[in-house]
């Protein structure tokens, strides 16, 4: 099974967070991983978000990059272009998303993916719209 993971859902692979058994559950079913280009970015974010808060060390911090970095290897990326930009503005204009949120979704809409999944609420609906089979965890 192809499925795109939003930045939400795939923080679960690393971090100990809510919805990780669902992930998990769709994980090992999995054949085929997508992500936006902007997953690594994303997910360093998180990081050290989490770092300043304080439920990571800069250790953990540390290693959990250099595991995000070789795993992005292995994930089918979406490539940054125009019709990524030009489909990111048009759901902006059909929905009230937010800038990332648009190029997670137009990251899946331009792609042939059988699953969508995000650990955003908001995000899940409009992806349900868009593209049909889409799992919220």
């Amino acid at each position: 099974m192809k499925v795109f993971f939003d930045t939400s859902a795939l923080a679960k692979k690393y971090i100990e967070e809510p919805g990780i058994a669902s992930f998990d559950r769709i994980f090992s079913q999995t054949t085929s991983m997508v992500v936006a280009p902007i997953y690594v970015i994303e997910m360093n974010s998180i990081l050290h978000r989490r770092w300043r808060e304080g439920t990571l060390t800069e250790k953990q911090v540390h290693w959990l990059k250099s595991e995000i970095f070789h795993d992005a290897l292995a994930f089918e990326q979406v490539v940054f272009s125009d019709s990524l930009i030009t489909k990111a503005i048009a759901l902006m204009d059909k929905y009230p998303l937010v800038t990332l949120d648009s190029i997670q979704l137009a990251s899946a809409s331009l792609t042939e993916i059988d699953m969508f999944v995000t650990a955003d609420k908001k995000l899940s609906e409009y992806a349900k719209r868009e593209l049909g089979k889409v799992e919220y965890i």
